[in-house]
Parts: C-alpha cells; structure tokens; sequence
C-alpha cells in the first residue's frame, strides 16, 4: 500500500484558522452583529416524519450493531422511527447547527481556501450511499476536505477528537472514513466537478454543550487515522449482505433506545 501524505498540519491549522473566526465573529453575538450576507437556511428544519434517509445501508451509519445493519439490508420493513421526543432530543439541535454553519462557515476560511455548502449531494462507495453537509476546497493546489456539523456534549466532543477512541459509539470515525473514500472515487470520474482533487482529510465544526450552555468547537483528522475505521465499517456492511440471519446480540444498551429497528430486534435476540 502507497504510504499517505499526513496533511496534519494543513488540517489543524485550518481547523484553528476556522475556530478563531467563528469565536471572533459569531460566539456571544446577537444575529444583528454578525458579518452582513449572511443566510440561513432553515426550510428543512421541523420534524423528520418518514426519515427515508434512515432506511437502508448508509455511509453515515457505520457505528451501527451488526444486528442493525443486517435489518436495514434484509428487512427494512420494520424500521420504526423513534417516537417525537426522542427524534426532538436526537436531532433537533443538530439540525439547527447544520442550518446555521451552511451560513457561517464561509466567512471563517483562511486565504486560499473555500466552504461550500453540499447538502444533499450524493455519494456512493460499493453501492451504499450517503449525502454530505459541506466541503472545504482549495483551488490552488487542489486538495479537498469533507466538512460534517456536529451538535454534542462536552463529553461526546472530546472523546471523538481527543484520542482517536475505538470505543466511541456515535459513529463520527465510521462516517468520515466511508465519506473519504466515497470522495476519492468521485474526484477520479472525468465527469466529476472535482476530478482530480485530493481527499485530504475530514473536519467537525462543532457545538458543544457545557455546564454553562453551548460554545463552538472544532476536531479533524487525517486519512491515517480514519483508516482502521475504513475496514471495520466495511467488514459490517459485508456481514450484513453475506448472513442469512441477523447476528446473535446478547445484551442491548442505552444507545438501543435510539434505534429504528429496536421493536423488532427485542423479539429475536437473547
């Protein structure tokens, strides 16, 4: 295997670069203050009533059990959503800061360097797919960085950038992992508006909550660290085809609550 370019420092010092600009121009700050141009779009915000995105295998959802990926290829037929409340607590900060970082990350890019807001495009890796929220690219020497918001805990926050975990569950390691490789394979197309950029490395402009409310953040990483997590994702996607039965699960855990097969799962696993 080719050994990789680090991009380390490339991709800390725009993460610092953009967290600099965000606590400059934003943190603490009423709209009315803010750099003028800037929108918001907030069209798509409100509750996600059939969530169609959810059913399937997705790039985004690598975190999830073999139990779940098995389901969502085999029998998607019972995905359930969560009931209202917990779809309120599970996304709808996420969805707001999403919204509102489409705005404000453009004006918080060092020289050189571009945000654009790529919600909604789709891409693909070995048939599964998955949509972006941004990419961060810069023109001159043609590199590339997938940008995803993230709303979490303090707790959350520093477990999935301090460390490289392997027991962070959200799946923030997975996805960036999948969305890389996904990015690689569209920047190789002739037809591709980013034919022959270079996939460098994946970034969380962050909101993350305290003991005394919410405050920005941002975390990164590099093709290297997201490697091992490449492989794992996609040892559970070929389980999840090759079974014939979902695996045996011996004990749920409290992210269960959250997940759209949970009904069904309960009846067949010890």
């Amino acid at each position: 295997m080719v050994a990789r370019a680090n991009f380390s420092e490339e991709l800390r010092d725009l993460s610092a670069h953009m967290l600099g600009k965000m606590d400059i121009l934003f943190d603490g700050k009423s709209t009315s203050e803010w750099p003028k141009g800037i929108k918001i779009d907030t069209a798509d915000l409100g509750p996600r009533v059939t969530d169609q995105q959810e059913i399937g295998l997705r790039l985004s959802h690598g975190m999830d059990c073999d139990r779940v990926q098995w389901y969502k290829h085999n029998e998607p037929q019972f995905h359930v959503p969560p009931p209202a409340m917990i779809q309120l607590e599970k996304f709808s900060v996420g969805d707001l800061w999403e919204a509102y970082s489409h705005g404000i990350l453009p004006h918080c890019m060092p020289t050189d360097w571009t945000y654009i807001n790529a919600k909604n495009m789709e891409i693909t890796l070995r048939g599964i797919k998955g949509h972006l929220d941004g990419l961060i690219i810069n023109k001159k020497k043609k590199w590339l960085i997938i940008s995803d918001s993230k709303a979490s805990s303090g707790f959350r926050h520093k477990k999935w950038t301090e460390g490289h975990k392997p027991d962070e569950p959200w799946g923030n390691w997975n996805q960036a992992a999948n969305y890389c490789y996904a990015m690689d394979a569209l920047c190789r197309r002739d037809t591709s508006k980013y034919h022959g950029y270079k996939v460098i490395g994946f970034v969380w402009p962050a909101l993350v909550t305290g003991g005394f409310g919410w405050d920005l953040a941002a975390g990164w990483a590099t093709r290297q660290d997201i490697e091992p997590w490449h492989k794992k994702t996609q040892d559970s996607y070929r389980r999840a085809k090759s079974l014939a039965s979902p695996p045996i699960r011996w004990q749920h855990t409290n992210v269960c609550k959250y997940c759209n097969f949970r009904q069904h799962c309960k009846k067949d696993s010890r």
